[in-house]
């Protein structure tokens, strides 16, 4: 009766949808609170942005930035398609 959602949830009941979602968003939330207030504190108080040796604590932290960076986007896109097809179930 409309519970599957067809297309994008490849006919999940939009609860399941739902529940994966929030998930995604406290993820998302998660990562983010990371980046801001634990990796960039870091970067900050070194005040370097240059390599150091490798795998020194300064150089992977740098490195890791981008990626928590494109893990919120990913996550970012996946939230917004799941919201398409929970709207559309």
């Amino acid at each position: 009766m409309g519970l599957a959602v067809d297309g994008l949830g490849g006919g999940w009941a939009w609860p399941v949808l739902l529940k994966v979602k929030v998930s995604l968003v406290a993820l998302l939330l998660s990562v983010t609170a990371v980046h801001d207030f634990w990796v960039g504190l870091l970067v900050a108080r070194r005040n370097e942005l240059s390599d150091g040796p490798a795998g020194s604590p300064r150089s992977m932290t740098v490195r890791i930035i981008p990626w928590l960076g494109r893990l919120v986007l990913v996550v970012g896109l996946v939230i917004l398609g799941l919201g398409v097809a929970v709207s559309r179930g």
